[in-house]
């Protein structure tokens, strides 16, 4: 059995831009950085499906679906806009920097067109009910209330070009969760 999701991976100069101003908020906010659980720079990515745990053969016919999708995908622009808290309420629970409503929405055609292979090729998993919300997870922490917690929002302009999408397995360790990449399906 292997813990498998779907994913955007960043390209480096994006995680290191990115790093470089997490440093800053935390260099400036010392409370935060001693609460939160940050997670390292390698792990960065966007889920588009959390599969959960599969059986090993699986992994071919997972990887079957998805090079059926890519027939239907094109290159996406992923655009950063806000670092901020989440999820968006009163108990955040995250450091996480967010997506425009256009990359939100090429990203969920993109989530979609993934969901609709991996059912036509009989993969079952537990379906998220609530929207899709293109989010960078950046820190995890227990829920806080957002007045009690050092203003960090942050407008961060930062893009990039998608071309393609991988499997993703997760192994996790006291330390915290250790991905690997199975494969990329490009398009």
């Amino acid at each position: 059995m292997f813990r498998l999701f779907i994913a955007i991976n960043l390209p480096e100069n994006i995680k290191e831009k990115i790093g470089d101003v997490l440093r800053e908020i935390q260099e400036e906010n010392p409370q935060l950085k001693k609460i939160a659980r940050w997670t390292t720079q390698e792990n960065w990515h966007f889920t588009l499906v959390f599969l959960g745990y599969q059986p090993n053969e699986s992994v071919p016919v997972i990887r079957r679906a998805m090079e059926e999708a890519r027939k239907d995908l094109r290159e996406v622009k992923i655009e950063f806009k806000w670092l901020d808290y989440g999820p968006i309420g009163d108990l955040p629970r995250m450091v996480w920097l967010t997506a425009t409503k256009e990359t939100e929405s090429a990203l969920s055609k993109i989530k979609n067109k993934l969901e609709e292979k991996l059912l036509e090729n009989k993969i079952s998993w537990g379906r998220e009910s609530r929207p899709f919300r293109a989010h960078l997870t950046l820190a995890r922490f227990l829920p806080k209330p957002l007045k009690d917690l050092p203003k960090i929002r942050e407008e961060l302009f930062l893009d990039f070009s998608v071309r393609s999408i991988f499997l993703m397995k997760s192994t996790l360790k006291p330390s915290g969760a250790v991905y690997e990449s199975l494969f990329q399906v490009d398009f």
